[in-house]
């Protein structure tokens, strides 16, 4: 008779420990959301990305023309995005920044800035492989973009962009090394702009730790006007 109160108080104490360990289960907290690191990373910052002070001068090859440019400013913001949506596996640190240049020649504005690519929306495979758009944008001083530039880190030839004005912008080819105006400069992209209506089309070319040095405009069928701008001589501060 004495052992159906033991067994009975032995079978209560294993159901009020099995709910004790549901409880804690339901307790256990979510395990942290990822922080992903997308800031603009240096390898790309080295080709688009100077401080005040830095110039560069520029010689036409077809005239002998001298024309100066210079940094006259910018800004950098870093945010994070996703902060309040718990659903997404990640939190984003994205970066953005702008170099304003100024030409002594004209007055011709050019705005080179950078931003991370699909941050919109939670992109999970955005964690592993990171992409980031970065645009030089030219405009005459107090007027509308004349003219703009598309291009893609990490850098991969052929890659192609199509704009909304069906202006194309393409990574043509890299170079380990390219001489330019008698100076050898080292890791060099060449991205080409074919436009769609009321421009020439030109090339960029952007060595690491220099920016632009060397500049194509060509002609076509909206435009006659041809220019080669080769670097001559620069102070460069990152």
């Amino acid at each position: 008779m004495t052992k159906k109160p033991i067994l009975a108080a032995l079978l209560l104490s294993m159901l009020f420990a099995q709910m004790l360990l549901l409880e804690g289960c339901e307790k256990l907290p979510k395990p942290p959301r990822k922080i992903v690191d997308a800031r603009v990373p240096a390898e790309m910052r080295a080709y688009i990305n100077f401080k005040k002070g830095t110039y560069w001068i520029y010689q036409c090859q077809q005239t002998g023309a001298i024309d100066s440019q210079y940094v006259v400013g910018g800004w950098n913001i870093i945010d994070t995005t996703h902060k309040n949506d718990p659903e997404c596996v990640a939190m984003f640190v994205i970066e953005a920044f702008d170099m304003r240049v100024r030409s002594a020649m004209d007055g011709t504005i050019r705005d080179y800035g950078t931003n991370t690519e699909r941050l919109s929306s939670c992109n999970v495979d955005y964690i592993e492989n990171p992409s980031y758009r970065a645009r030089l944008s030219v405009a005459e001083v107090n007027q509308g973009a004349s003219e703009s530039l598309c291009f893609r880190y990490p850098f991969v030839v052929g890659w192609k962009v199509e704009t909304s004005r069906l202006s194309v912008f393409t990574i043509k080819q890299q170079y380990a090394s390219l001489a330019v105006a008698g100076k050898i400069y080292n890791e060099v992209v060449q991205f080409e702009h074919t436009v769609a209506q009321d421009n020439a089309d030109s090339e960029h070319y952007f060595a690491k730790n220099y920016g632009v040095i060397k500049r194509v405009i060509k002609p076509n069928q909206y435009s006659t006007k041809s220019e080669t701008w080769n670097l001559i001589r620069s102070k460069i501060i990152q």
